[in-house]
């Protein structure tokens, strides 16, 4: 759309003979006015109608009916344009509607439809830019089908949406007349000319463009002196395509496509990368941002990227007022502009397919905490303070960013690879990589920390979820090792459920299933240890602020001790061994010696544990003891030829809140003394367990 309206009205409207000079006759306004507006009408709301996909540009378009058999072949001619083998062309005047389209020329034979457009997907709402041709030269259309198409039978009329002939004729004469360097002489590599450029006007001695027409039509204009210039490509084909970004230092970027969807079209608005992206069939315009701020203390050099995952529990639910509203550890410590939790929503269920929103992840600021519905403290503002001091904290020289990809209410199922939030968690990883490298800061990803089990916890065994634990982290230490090029494993970070009961079942096979994958995965999968001893909220689910904000120093704890390299473990059990009545039960991952407490929780019968038989005397457990960080369990006599496992918080009162009231848990905690930023200690409790007496 270019002049057509201003010049109807200048023709209806003109001056006219002495005997009428101002009066325009209605039958002009009608047809000449009138045709014109809605023929633009028409134009522009097919153009946003139909969801527009950019495609790569043809060569030349047809000018009325063509035998696609015989007259598409090399050397054959269209609209004044010679054609080559493997050129693209438009046709978009077929007899047969259905047969319009893009096409690809051979050396002899049929055209066939170009790859980028030879199903109904590709072809709704696919915009190209004709280059050539008496005709067609400078103009460009869009397929104004609707869906669904089937490609040969669904009528694929095509509509004009601009005419820059003019505009590209007089621009290139006006190049023809400066002196910026060699004009269409030194072409860039040709994935970027093909994907990008549809004519490359002017050039400088390094290849960089001064003066082009894209393919969507638009120009690029000479670069403002200073500014940094920035090249946008495409790399694969249709539909696995990605756009790329070159800044002028030569670091090279991929920005989208690939996991999330086919991205095409970029170009440069600003500072902003603009591109497409078809997911399923539908079509995103989006914007990247490549000149990211963040505020950094200037002794960083690396951004330590911590991410987190989960249902509920991961993004902060039913949590009550904010503990941490205002920045924790300001210049250090980050999230992105949208917030912790990335969607800059609640994260409920009912934004389980919410594909994440790019713009959202552009600058960098200070770490806080704020409400969304009912969803407020995550605490994960205190971990990306946290994880900067204490044990095995990070150097001054890093920064760490905190992002929450968990969506409330959900199983692993809907939380594992190729699900939109797992799709969601890359697009946050390979945003922070970017942004990370574009602020010139080396980056960082050691683990991903999920928070999750309630979603499974009354139908899962301990061996099937176990088994989506190890898929869980053996996916993201591929798909995150592709994005960041990192050689350093991603490890995975898990918390034990303590909240079962309110799933209605007794016993629940999550919470034993991530215990034994981090004691058979040592160096992949880390467990904290159980949430019984936290604070929980009057739905007897979800914590309040500050059981959130404690386990993730918890959390912390083990995520720096991780990424230093140190291991960790929780406070288990490691071996029960019976001596006729007396059961010595050794633990491991404590520090000092065990301790049974009475007042950060109240007594349970036997501190916690009870007793499974089969066989043998009956028997009942008469004292719990702890002797270093040994448990002594004395029985009511001997069992003789029992079989026997002891449950240490096994076994819950079905429906019954979480929490040290009424939850499942032991009396049993290590001495630790490691400070808490609240005050008081972060001590270890013991994990929930099954455990064979041998």
């Amino acid at each position: 759309m270019g002049n057509e309206i201003q010049s109807a009205f200048d023709s209806v409207y003109a001056d006219g003979p002495a005997s009428d000079p101002i009066e325009p006759k209605k039958s002009d306004i009608r047809s000449v006015v009138g045709g014109t507006l809605q023929t633009q009408f028409d134009n522009a709301y097919t153009l946003v109608a139909s969801g527009t996909q950019w495609k790569i540009p043809v060569v030349a378009a047809s000018t009325g009916n063509v035998n696609i058999a015989t007259a598409l072949e090399n050397g054959d001619t269209l609209d004044g344009v010679t054609l080559a083998t493997g050129d693209r062309v438009l046709l978009k005047n077929q007899a047969t509607l259905s047969e319009n389209g893009i096409y690809d020329v051979q050396a002899s034979g049929a055209a066939v439809r170009s790859a980028d457009a030879n199903d109904g997907t590709e072809i709704l709402g696919a915009a190209v830019f004709i280059r050539n041709g008496t005709a067609n030269g400078g103009k460009q259309y869009v397929c104004a089908a609707e869906a669904p198409i089937t490609i040969g039978s669904t009528a694929l009329p095509f509509r004009e949406i601009s005419d820059q002939s003019a505009l590209n004729a007089s621009i290139a004469e006006k190049a023809d007349q400066t002196e910026v360097d060699e004009i269409n002489k030194k072409p860039l590599p040709s994935a970027i000319f093909s994907e990008q450029y549809a004519a490359i006007l002017a050039t400088d001695d390094n290849d960089q463009v001064h003066v082009a027409i894209r393919q969507d039509g638009s120009i690029h204009p000479l670069e403002a002196p200073g500014y940094k210039r920035f090249i946008t490509y495409v790399t694969g084909t249709s539909p696995n395509r990605k756009v790329m970004v070159e800044r002028d230092d030569g670091l090279v970027f991929e920005v989208a496509g690939g996991f999330e969807g086919d991205a095409y079209n970029p170009a440069m608005a600003g500072s902003k990368c603009r591109y497409y992206v078809n997911r399923g069939g539908r079509v995103y315009l989006e914007y990247q941002e490549m000149e990211p701020t963040a505020g950094l203390d200037p002794d960083v050099t690396t951004i330590a990227h911590i991410v987190t995952y989960g249902q509920s529990l991961a993004v902060g639910a039913y949590s009550g007022a904010l503990l941490n509203p205002t920045p924790t550890f300001a210049a250090r410590s980050l999230m992105f502009k949208s917030g912790i939790r990335t969607l800059d929503l609640d994260h409920s269920p009912v934004y389980r397919d919410r594909r994440q929103d790019v713009a959202l992840l552009d600058h960098l600021t200070d770490a806080f905490e704020k409400t969304a519905g009912n969803y407020g403290e995550t605490g994960w503002a205190r971990l990306a303070a946290a994880v900067l001091a204490g044990t095995n904290a990070l150097s001054a020289a890093h920064a760490a960013l905190v992002t929450a990809h968990g969506i409330g209410a959900s199983s692993y199922a809907s939380l594992k690879k190729g699900t939109v939030p797992y799709t969601n968690l890359l697009v946050g990883v390979r945003r922070a990589y970017n942004a990370a490298r574009l602020l010139g800061m080396a980056y960082r990803l050691p683990a991903v920390i999920f928070v999750q089990g309630e979603g499974n916890a009354a139908a899962t065994t301990a061996a099937e979820y176990q088994d989506n634990l190890e898929e869980l982290q053996a996916d993201l230490d591929a798909d995150i090792k592709a994005i960041t090029g990192q050689t350093e494993d991603v490890k995975l970070i898990i918390d034990q459920l303590s909240s079962w009961t309110r799933s209605g079942v007794a016993t629940s096979g999550v919470p034993i299933g991530q215990l034994e994958a981090a004691k058979a995965n040592p160096t992949k999968i880390f467990l904290v240890g159980p949430k019984y001893a936290l604070a929980y909220a009057s739905d007897g689910m979800h914590m309040v602020a500050n059981g959130y904000a404690r386990h993730a120093e918890e959390v912390a704890r083990a995520w720096r001790a991780i990424q230093a390299a140190a291991g960790y473990s929780p406070l288990r059990v490691s071996s029960a061994v019976r001596a006729g009545a007396t059961i010595t039960v050794a633990t491991t991952g404590g520090t000092g010696n065990l301790v049974i407490d009475t007042t950060q929780v109240p007594a349970k019968a036997n501190s916690g544990l009870e007793l499974f038989q089969t066989g043998g005397t009956p028997v009942t457990i008469s004292t719990v003891a702890v002797s270093g960080t040994n448990i002594i369990v004395t029985l009511s006599g001997d069992p003789g030829a029992a079989t026997l496992q002891l449950g240490f918080g096994y076994t819950g009162t079905i429906n019954a809140n979480a929490g040290t009231a009424n939850a499942p848990l032991t009396n049993i905690r290590d001495s630790s003394a490691d400070a808490s930023l609240y005050g008081g200690a972060l001590q270890k409790w013991l994990c929930h367990d099954l455990v064979n007496v041998a």
